[in-house]
């Protein structure tokens, strides 16, 4: 169950800016790129490509050398990526460029792990009378569950006719990013919207919505 976007950024009259920061935040330049596009997904990491040139006007770029796999992107409206793919075409010094993709903050909830996580099984270890969100007893509450390893993400809005719903799961080792978009969503037939800006306001689990979606839909 997926839904995508594609959307050419660069076409509009003014498009957002990228910019190039380090993990806490700090901006280290304002990138000067071209073939800018956005990539916008349910259940599946959002993700933005640019391509960023050597020489402008015959002058060195100043972020040329800074951009490389793993640094992070900010960019206006859309929120924080974190740069997946930098490959180097070159035809001729001048020509030289970086073409580079980037995947969405969210997929950082791919690194905290679920482990041993039964719910709703009946057996003794498992963890009974969970429902999807009980935010009066977070103990008996799937999603809260899931993100009490994350403490950076909080819970934004979440469509009431999911919050009772009760399913089974039975988990050996999964990340938390694919169990949410993955076994939850097929289990619930959700979709998790993810807000990826990390200012003053903690990142957080935008909105679980219902879908009704069965097939992949892509808009260009």
């Amino acid at each position: 169950m997926s839904l995508s976007f594609h959307t050419n950024l660069f076409d509009r009259t003014v498009p957002p800016a990228y910019i190039l920061t380090k993990a806490n935040h700090d901006r280290m330049h304002v990138l000067s790129c071209t073939e800018k596009k956005y990539f916008f997904k349910f259940n599946a990491p959002d993700i933005i490509q640019f391509k960023s040139y050597m020489q402008m006007d015959n002058v060195k770029n100043p972020a040329y050398d800074s951009i490389t796999e793993g640094q992070f992107i900010e960019v206006e409206e859309l929120g924080r990526f974190i740069l997946s793919s930098v490959k180097t075409e070159a035809k001729g010094q001048r020509l030289e460029c970086k073409d580079c993709e980037a995947v969405g903050l969210e997929t950082m909830l791919g690194q905290k792990y679920l482990k041993l996580f039964t719910v709703n099984m009946g057996t003794t270890e498992s963890i009974d009378g969970v429902k999807f969100y009980n935010l009066s007893n977070p103990d008996k509450s799937l999603l809260h569950l899931v993100l009490e390893k994350c403490p950076d993400w909080t819970l934004g809005h979440i469509d009431t006719s999911l919050m009772t719903m009760e399913r089974c799961f039975e988990v050996t080792r999964q990340d938390v990013y694919s169990f949410l978009t993955k076994d939850a969503a097929a289990a619930f037939q959700c979709v998790f919207l993810f807000d990826k800006f990390r200012s003053s306001a903690p990142v957080r689990v935008r909105h679980v919505l219902m879908s009704s979606m069965e097939e992949e839909i892509s808009v260009v």
